[in-house]
């Protein structure tokens, strides 16, 4: 992945929220974040099916897991306007970015 500029875009809320309501999280699971972290670059996305309300979550997890805030914050902005090409749109805090603060 990291040779082919591949960006890792986990759901780590996916674990808190658990399947069939049951919570879930890995032992092994922060320690394989943080190897992804260093291997490259993670995007913030979220698979969530319709749980959108929840979304911030995902910010707890990574900072949980030992991600940077800031770092956290970029995963949502220009890291994610990278993975989708679109960082001449969207991703920072610019007069010509279509959205450019994340509340």
């Amino acid at each position: 992945m990291a040779q082919n500029g591949v960006y890792r875009v986990p759901t780590l809320m996916a674990y808190s929220q658990g399947i069939d309501g049951d919570k879930m999280t890995p032992e092994c699971h922060p320690e394989t974040f943080q190897r992804a972290q260093a291997a490259g670059e993670i995007a913030f996305g979220a698979d969530l099916s319709g749980n959108h309300a929840r979304t911030a979550q995902e910010f707890v997890w990574m900072v949980r897991y030992r991600m940077a805030p800031l770092e956290a914050l970029r995963s949502v902005t220009s890291a994610a306007a990278e993975l989708m090409g679109w960082q001449n749109r969207v991703g920072a805090i610019d007069p010509d970015k279509l959205a450019d603060v994340v509340a």
